[in-house]
């Protein structure tokens, strides 16, 4: 069994815009502070910059699943103290299957809650998918976004990882992953094409002639008759 916390090797030059990688990271609200812009960008630093405001904007969208188990958690606990206390009639308890029914439709919306806002961060994980893709081609560099253990299910002790790689032009982002452990591309700058280098083709549909060689004469042996006979 590997590590669940192994993380991806990027290369040397690459920024790593750090969004999530602690542990209970799902309780806390997820930001990211400003990056100031790498010394090889081939752009201005105002498209540096209107790529940070959109990236921390759509990272502060991402909602903190684990506030629906702590809440539920919490208001299962205070059920269950409130119906321990004579109810004042006939100093009797509450009724038991009344607590244990609550108490579990609590811890049920709780752990439901928080499946539902996973959920929902995996479609705000594509709208941040979206923003490197955009900006890619506007800055002129290779990101990707990188994501682990951010749906349902996940080991025990493993931590949820999201991050932000931006390498410069003609490097990749990420060197090296655990093999199928991370999600998320990179998408990269593919810069126009110069015309004198171009390489025209042709439609599929054109077929080309290919030019062929002259044939030269090929002798024939003709049968002459003999008039001498």
């Amino acid at each position: 069994m590997g590590n669940h916390n192994t993380r991806p090797v990027i290369s040397h030059e690459a920024v790593q815009i750090l969004v999530e990688d602690a542990a209970c990271s799902e309780c806390v609200p997820r930001k990211i502070g400003y990056y100031p812009p790498p010394q090889w960008l081939p752009t201005s630093q105002t498209v540096w910059d209107s790529f940070m405001r959109d990236l921390q904007a759509q990272v502060k969208r991402l909602w903190t699943e684990g506030w629906f188990l702590i809440l539920g958690i919490l208001a299962t606990g205070v059920v269950f103290i409130l119906l321990s206390f004579p109810d004042g009639s006939d100093g009797k308890k509450g009724a038991f299957p009344f607590t244990g029914v609550l108490g579990i439709a609590t811890i049920v919306a709780g752990t439901g809650g928080m499946l539902y806002l996973k959920t929902l961060n995996q479609r705000i994980d594509e709208d941040i998918e979206h923003v490197c893709m955009q900006y890619s081609r506007q800055l002129g560099v290779n990101i990707a976004y990188l994501r682990k253990w951010t749906g349902v299910c996940k080991p025990k002790h493993a931590r949820i990882f999201r991050a932000v790689v931006v390498a410069p032009p003609g490097q990749p982002p990420v060197l090296a992953t655990e093999a199928g452990a991370f999600t998320g591309g990179a998408h990269s700058f593919q810069p126009a094409m110069q015309e004198p280098h171009a390489q025209y083709s042709a439609p599929p549909h054109v077929q080309q002639m290919q030019p062929t060689q002259p044939q030269s004469d090929i002798p024939v042996a003709v049968a002459v008759p003999d008039n001498n006979k």
